[in-house]
């Protein structure tokens, strides 16, 4: 099978086999903030709308070994509203890089094995393998390739890492209550009890159902701190970034931790791209950090000093000396399957 030009856009099931949707897109690359919403961009015209192919996961299998696309050379994780898509869209803007803001199949897949029993973790790493080395093909020009997981992307990092095992990561976050004030206000998916399966924030399915939107919110926000620190003592490769850096860290602290040779007129161009909002691409950037601690409820306060602040304040120690962090122990869950 010959794939040149094709992007698997989506992972779905047929009954308990996984099918790819693949969009074809020749030499174009997806420019938008969120790779997902490209896809959704160009859904809007006839053409890739009827042009599309649908596969198993064999065909990804042989694809990557006919044409194995490029290997990531930076992963960014992230607690959410904390300047992730800026580091995507400063990074974007040199020449040679390829970078992805959160794909979808790449969630399907890492999460697979808890929608259906019997998914393994070696069917997880190959179908991440292939689906990664279809997107890292995208563009003659490309050279070095980047990945930004959605927010839960750090529960899988050992499983990540045991199919890239070089690949440098940053893990970025926030003052807690800026970011629980913005998911209030906008809320992700996710961030909606119920969204997301209970072995992954730690909270039984009917205790979960029974909170309100912004209590489950500051426990998951909690958790992938979690995550992060005890990634940060037991896995390699891995760099801490607070928003309070940003943008200036995408081309020091970020890009040198990515291998990154800058000129001047690359950090002119990346500082070009840092100057407009990373959602919202015709608006100037703002930092609204202190809009938002004044817009904040005391109970989101309460939520945010209970279940966040506590690791919030253990990554910034562990920032400070960008060491491994001290030791804690493999996030709790209450399902015997780890997540």
């Amino acid at each position: 099978m010959n794939f040149k030009g094709w992007v698997p856009t989506r992972v779905y099931w047929n009954q308990r086999e996984p099918m790819v949707d693949w969009m074809y897109l020749g030499e174009e690359r997806l420019r938008d903030p969120f790779f997902d919403d490209g896809v959704q961009r160009k859904l809007e015209s006839p053409f890739h709308c009827i042009f599309r192919r649908q596969t198993s996961m064999d065909a990804l299998r042989q694809w990557h070994e006919t044409s194995p696309g490029l290997t990531p050379a930076g992963f960014i994780f992230h607690m959410s509203r904390c300047g992730s898509t800026l580091a995507c869209a400063a990074l974007s803007a040199l020449d040679g890089n390829l970078t992805l803001s959160e794909p979808w199949p790449l969630g399907v897949v890492l999460r697979a094995h808890l929608r259906f029993d019997g998914i393994t973790e070696q069917m997880r790493a190959d179908w991440l393998l292939w689906i990664v080395s279809a997107l890292g093909q995208r563009g003659s020009d490309a050279n070095r390739l980047f990945i930004k997981f959605d927010s839960w992307g750090i529960a899988e990092l050992p499983l990540i890492q045991k199919v890239f095992p070089n690949t440098p990561w940053i893990f970025l976050y926030r003052e807690p209550i800026e970011v629980l004030v913005s998911q209030s206000v906008q809320p992700a998916t996710w961030a909606t009890p119920g969204a997301l399966h209970p072995a992954i924030v730690n909270i039984p399915q009917q205790e979960m159902l029974r909170m309100d939107q912004e209590e489950y919110c500051a426990r998951a926000l909690g958790r992938l701190c979690e995550f992060a620190l005890f990634h940060m003592n037991r896995s390699r490769g891995g760099m801490l970034v607070n928003y309070a850096e940003m943008p200036a860290a995408i081309w020091s602290s970020i890009a040198r931790h990515f291998g990154l040779a800058l000129d001047d007129q690359d950090v002119e161009r990346m500082k070009q791209a840092a100057r407009y909002n990373a959602k919202r691409t015709k608006a100037p950037f703002e930092n609204d950090s202190s809009d938002k601690r004044e817009a904040a409820s005391d109970h989101q306060r309460e939520l945010a000093a209970r279940w966040i602040e506590p690791m919030y304040r253990r990554l910034e120690a562990a920032r400070e000396r960008q060491a491994p962090a001290d030791a804690v122990d493999s996030p709790t869950r209450f399902f015997s399957q780890p997540v």
